[in-house]
């Protein structure tokens, strides 16, 4: 038997006497992470997925010599595909022992997750992880961009490379106008049909939104009220994501999750999951303006990988970046070679950045991408209007 067999060997799925040895692993490995760390987290992701089914936990840990020395996790979600709903997982936390590092341990741990799924997603993959990704049979469909829109552009100098300071002064006579333009953007999206609510938790009616726009997306996980009620509600810091939705004559045509961090000092505000016909999302987007804006943001952002919003949010004064600290998020997908599998139209269709639909909310890099560190208080969202 070769080394990579045993290794194989040495790969088994989580099982519940295995709790207190995972979470010392992860906290000797992540330096007790708040939240990948936390036991709120781990029954979030791994015991209340509504896309879990009956199934076991998608939690794979490899053990040498009686210890945890690597594990990877997989998040079930529904992928439409076309138009069927398919089963897919995304790859999150792969965790390997620096000792262990390199010697077969992540590739056997992606093979037991991949291998688990008819389709495996993966976002953020790191440079360090990449090739191995591709060894491993998974595609590069592309960087996930981030939009930045920037309210106060004095405050976005610091997070730019030494070479850039000379523009400081122009940063700051920027503010005005840039603050100005928002309000015309707020105003207008204000005069718009419609209203734009805060509710304090997804209920069946952003079911509408889900159906109306889901079928002309070829490739997004399902957002329905229960998938949106586990992402956002049921998660432990519930309290941090504040839901929007776009109304129209009482019905929910839209909605979006902003969430107010603060990074070096500054408040950002981040649309870490949205959804609305292509036609509303000047407007949608423009709501969001108006609430970063009351809240003191220096800029909102918005990560997302989604044809029908680029060329609206960039004709609203948002700006495409591939620079630090909003890099690119890699997007990769990994297929079965048998014929449970999509077919090869549709596995050609997966490879094609312009027919997906991602967000933060996606995978999870939306609660942990950045380093955030003291975010404000929600009770300054009270600047805005609340439903009736």
């Amino acid at each position: 038997m070769g080394f990579v067999d045993r290794m194989r060997q040495s790969i088994h799925p989580f099982t519940p006497p295995d709790r207190n040895d995972v979470m010392e692993f992860r906290r000797q490995t992540l330096g007790n992470h708040p939240r990948q760390c936390s036991e709120g987290y781990f029954d979030w992701a791994f015991g209340v997925n509504p896309n879990r089914g009956d199934g076991p936990a998608e939690l794979w840990i490899c053990r040498r010599g009686g210890r945890i020395v690597g594990q990877q996790a997989g998040l079930p979600c529904l992928l439409k595909v076309g138009g069927i709903m398919q089963r897919a997982s995304w790859a999150v936390d792969l965790l390997v022992a620096p000792e262990w590092r390199l010697r077969g341990v992540g590739p056997c741990l992606m093979d037991a997750q991949a291998g688990h799924s008819p389709i495996a997603l993966a976002l953020g993959v790191g440079d360090l992880a990449y090739p191995s990704y591709l060894r491993q049979g998974w595609v590069d469909v592309g960087p996930v961009p981030t939009y930045i829109w920037p309210l106060r552009p004095s405050q976005l100098v610091a997070f730019a490379p030494a070479r850039y300071a000379r523009l400081a002064a122009a940063a700051r006579i920027a503010d005005p106008a840039a603050g100005a333009a928002c309000a015309l953007l707020s105003r207008l999206a204000a005069l718009a049909p419609g209203t734009f609510v805060p509710v304090g938790a997804f209920d069946r009616r952003v079911d509408r939104v889900w159906d109306a726009v889901a079928p002309h997306i070829p490739l997004i996980a399902q957002r329905n009220a229960g998938t949106l009620r586990w992402r956002f509600d049921d998660i432990p810091d519930r309290n941090a994501h504040h839901r929007f939705y776009l109304m129209e004559d009482g019905e929910v045509v839209g909605y979006a999750v902003l969430r107010f961090d603060r990074w070096r000092g500054r408040t950002f505000a981040l649309v870490i999951d949205y959804l609305a016909p292509t036609a509303r999302l000047p407007v949608l987007f423009g709501h969001c303006l108006r609430v970063a804006q009351r809240m003191g943001a220096a800029a909102l952002v918005c990560k997302t990988l989604n044809q029908g919003a680029d060329l609206r949010l960039r004709s609203l004064g948002f700006i495409r970046t591939e620079r630090k600290p909003f890099w690119p998020t890699r997007f990769m997908v990994h297929l079965p070679d048998d014929r449970a599998g999509p077919s090869e139209t549709m596995r050609e269709t997966m490879r094609d950045p312009r027919r997906w639909f991602i967000t933060m909310a996606d995978s999870d890099i939306g609660f942990d991408h950045l380093d955030w560190r003291d975010p404000p208080e929600p009770s300054r969202l009270t600047l805005c209007p609340h439903p009736t």
